[in-house]
């Protein structure tokens, strides 16, 4: 090669000229070149987490379990085991924003594994918590003693809130055996026979719905448990633990209870409905030997479907209370109570 300055040239192992003494011009070195971040990649990373998070907030709020109160170890755990999962899809994150591949597989690789995690959570069937013996057992023992002297300071709150409960339950069924004997002929085709038998059946129908929607709301008799748990001498701390510990053991059948008088008062509705249409009808129809016979098809039409209607209801409801007690049952028998001790007698 030939000295750019005095054109001699230069020997093979020299770098500069030895005979001017010229340095020869060496190439820049290629800077390192940094591969930028893409919108897609980064918007895959805030896809991903929305996914993560959002899924295992939805699965963790439905879980019973996952109460912080009743339950915090479990509670921390599940959020634990959110963050480690996120902090997986970081790093994915930072491996692979700095290769050299196409946007749509770092978009795939970085928003993929948050969604299908977040699906597999959300997926995940819900635990529920054993019900608490220790809070069964002061539940019995405040119902079976409500004047036991060596009551604890839950107890005091428990007592006054259960014996609102049985005084309830117990008023509930003996007014609904007081029309036992108005309501047995429902339905049935005498029950029909003449304009005083319909009456007579609207009437106790009326009084059965009074008596169902009057007790058909609880929840002022738990809104005082608030109330009696206030009065108790313990941290606010305690007082919250406590509470989430008692909505945890409470029975199903109390958490059903508005279920249940909706399809009751749905069936006695439908039955009221019935029994005014035959009154206003009574011209289109005569009873004889114990059947009832319309002289006109429209109307016999529509008190069909009134009858059958009428009938699915109270099948519905009766379904749906047998589904209470079995769940009342399984509640007692955990505690050792009779269904007599709070009240819960089968309503004839």
């Amino acid at each position: 090669m030939n000295c750019q300055q005095c054109a001699k040239v230069i020997p093979d192992g020299f770098i500069d000229c030895p005979w001017c003494g010229n340095a020869r011009r060496r190439p820049p070195p290629n800077p390192a070149t940094s591969v930028p971040t893409d919108w897609l990649t980064a918007s895959a990373l805030s896809l991903s987490m929305l996914c993560l998070f959002g899924f295992s907030s939805l699965s963790i709020s439905r879980d019973k379990a996952a109460n912080p109160l009743a339950n915090p170890a479990y509670f921390r755990g599940e959020w634990m085991g959110t963050f480690f999962w996120a902090v997986i899809i970081l790093i994915i994150f930072a491996v692979i924003r700095q290769k050299r591949v196409r946007s749509s597989v770092k978009f795939l690789a970085v928003a993929g594994p948050g969604l299908l995690l977040g699906l597999i959570i959300l997926a995940k069937p819900p635990r529920h918590l054993a019900p608490d013996l220790a809070q069964i057992q002061s539940i019995s023992h405040a119902i079976k003693n409500p004047a036991a002297a060596n009551a604890n300071k839950w107890d005091l709150a428990l007592r006054p809130f259960y014996a609102e409960l049985i005084s309830r339950n117990r008023q509930y069924v003996d007014d609904v055996s007081k029309l036992d004997n108005d309501l047995q002929p429902l339905y049935s085709p005498s029950s029909f026979r003449d304009a005083q038998s319909i009456q007579a059946m609207l009437n106790a129908l009326d009084q059965r719905l009074a008596i169902a929607d009057k007790y058909a709301d609880i929840q002022p008799v738990f809104a005082k448990a608030l109330g009696y748990v206030a009065q108790v001498d313990a941290t606010d701390r305690e007082k919250r633990e406590f509470l989430a510990r008692f909505n945890d053991a409470a029975p199903a059948n109390l958490t059903a209870k508005k279920s249940v008088s909706s399809l009751e008062h749905k069936w006695l509705a439908s039955a009221i409905d019935l029994y005014k249409f035959s009154f206003a009808h009574q011209g289109s129809y005569t009873y004889s030997s114990g059947n009832v016979s319309f002289n006109n098809s429209v109307n016999f039409a529509i008190f069909k479907v009134k009858m059958n209607s009428s009938r699915e209801n109270y099948s519905q409801f009766l379904q749906a209370y047998s589904a209470t007690r079995r769940a009342q049952d399984a509640f007692l028998a955990q505690a050792g109570l009779q269904r007599s001790e709070i009240g819960l007698d089968n309503p004839k």
